[in-house]
């Protein structure tokens, strides 16, 4: 095994490709990645297959009611917390050790926010929806989920994000998905106010 393959899993690199395509980034593949999934032809024939079944099998059949009611369990109660935990560990918070450092990840942290709910909250206006809901759908759309984490660990496996960085990405991430909830409440709690 080289160190190509024993560094960069096609998993990993499956991942970065889904992931870039998911961001519409048209960025060019890494060497890397490019030259394993050129040698490991047969792994990225079988996720493509795999793919494709997924894309091709009616969601109301009873076969992916099958798949779905065996795998749910498998991915909900062991995959996805096992992925959490993956993520966390690799999360080094002692890292961003300077008042620099947190300053930088509070600057993500209102970019990512002010990103998320200006551009909801501006295309629901234009849409004509009221201003509170508006704002409501713009604070629900900051909250960071499962892709932005793959997104994350690809980027720290291929050395995209530093260790440091990886970390304000995941506060950032916590803190927006953290907070929803609490300005949601409080942007409810206005409109029953007024509306009495």
């Amino acid at each position: 095994m080289n160190l190509v393959t024993s560094r960069f899993p096609v998993f990993r690199c499956s991942l970065f490709l889904v992931a870039m395509a998911a961001l519409n980034a048209q960025s060019t593949v890494p060497a890397q990645c490019e030259r394993l999934i050129t040698a490991n032809v047969v792994a990225l024939e079988q996720a493509i297959f795999f793919n494709r079944l997924g894309a091709m099998l009616p969601h109301d059949s009873a076969l992916a009611r099958d798949l779905r009611a065996k795998c749910e369990d498998l991915v909900s109660v062991l995959l996805l917390p096992l992925f959490f935990a993956f993520t966390g560990l690799r999360t080094q918070i002692g890292l961003l050790n300077s008042g620099r450092e947190w300053i930088v990840c509070g600057v993500i942290i209102l970019v990512a926010s002010l990103g998320k709910f200006g551009g909801s909250y501006a295309a629901a206006r234009v849409a004509g929806v009221e201003w509170r809901e508006a704002a409501s759908l713009g604070v629900l759309m900051n909250t960071r989920g499962l892709m932005e984490l793959i997104v994350l660990n690809v980027g720290l496996d291929l050395g995209v994000l530093s260790p440091s960085l990886f970390a304000m990405f995941v506060v950032m991430a916590l803190v927006t998905t953290l907070a929803t909830a609490p300005v949601l409440e409080g942007l409810e709690r206005k409109t029953e106010t007024e509306a009495a």
